[in-house]
């Protein structure tokens, strides 16, 4: 009897935990979720953004015909515009990346296009609108920023001139670390590496919380699994975001799988700037989400991706094992 009573209570508990879960995915994940203040602007510049991404595609590929996407160009013309005309910020990635995209199209036409192009006075015109409102100076100052349309590249170019598999290899999960400051700097360089990670349509929804303040890292430790032994040793904490307003309904929890590309690149640029870091215990639907979301300041249409611990190694450090698969467990040629 006991036995029975001991059973039905463990699936009592795991029961709960699931309805739990559920009814914090509909408040957390739901569509209702996805909204915030300016939820409008967002979505114009998300659909704006895709847009970009197809044109600068088709630049990239082998046999791009010219005058490919000529109707697809016209309408960010229009949107550019338009976005202009809404008061949005002109000095934002969304603008700068459609302009200086658009700028590389018209390029490309005019260089390789077929001269007789209908179209292409009339995208041109539309261009000069828009450099005529925001100014030739800053239209020629987002051009040489922003790197725009496709380039050719040598086989050299892409290989690592150091040993990659070494560095792989050096890396380990980091449980103790130096009492030494890590310099903006350098976060700031983690982060300019991390934006390399490749994402759907180059969306770029990923966004990055370095905590550094004493009481956050005290309420981040409370909040978080994965640190038990550890906690209050870890003197700083980077939480990794995804937007999912960003996302369309058909591609519900894709940003899992952008934030999971975006967490390695992390991780290995913490590596290669000598630091070390520990990925800790994140789930989906995790309890204190919504707490420690107000805590950090996140909004609710961000999905909390990972935690991470990070800072300087000791001079000397203890590290687990952690022995890996082989490949043939893991590896299937078809």
């Amino acid at each position: 009897m006991k036995k029975i009573i001991n059973s039905l209570k463990k699936k009592y508990r795991y029961y709960k935990q699931r309805i739990y879960e559920f009814d914090l995915c509909v408040k957390e994940y739901g569509a209702n979720a996805r909204t915030t203040p300016n939820e409008e602007e967002i979505s114009f510049k998300n659909r704006m953004l895709l847009q970009v991404h197809r044109v600068e595609k088709g630049l990239g590929l082998e046999d791009c015909e010219p005058g490919h996407s000529s109707s697809v160009a016209a309408d960010l013309e229009y949107r550019l515009l338009q976005y202009i005309d809404l008061n949005y910020d002109t000095h934002d990635y969304a603008f700068e990346e459609t302009f200086s995209v658009l700028s590389a199209y018209l390029d490309y036409q005019k260089k390789y296009g077929n001269p007789n192009w209908k179209q292409l006075p009339a995208l041109e015109e539309t261009y000069q609108k828009i450099v005529n409102v925001i100014g030739a100076e800053y239209a020629r100052k987002i051009i040489d920023t922003y790197k725009a349309g496709a380039y050719r590249i040598n086989e050299t170019d892409v290989k690592p001139n150091f040993d990659f598999e070494k560095f792989i290899e050096s890396r380990h999960s980091m449980r103790m670390f130096a009492n030494q400051k890590v310099d903006e700097q350098d976060v700031r360089r983690i982060v300019k590496l991390a934006n390399m990670a490749p994402s759907a349509c180059n969306r770029q929804p990923a966004k990055v919380y370095f905590v550094q303040d004493t009481n956050k890292l005290k309420q981040v430790d409370h909040l978080i699994t994965g640190n038990h032994g550890f906690e209050g040793k870890i003197p700083y904490y980077i939480i990794l975001t995804e937007n999912r307003a960003q996302f369309a309904g058909e591609e519900q929890f894709q940003w899992y799988i952008n934030g999971g590309i975006y967490l390695s690149y992390l991780t290995l640029a913490i590596h290669s700037l000598g630091m070390g870091s520990c990925i800790m215990q994140w789930k989906a639907f995790h309890k204190n989400e919504p707490e420690l979301k107000k805590a950090l300041g996140i909004t609710k249409n961000e999905a909390i991706i990972a935690v991470i611990g990070c800072g300087h190694y000791q001079e000397e450090s203890k590290v687990i094992c952690a022995s890996r698969k082989s490949v043939t467990e893991t590896l299937t040629m078809i």
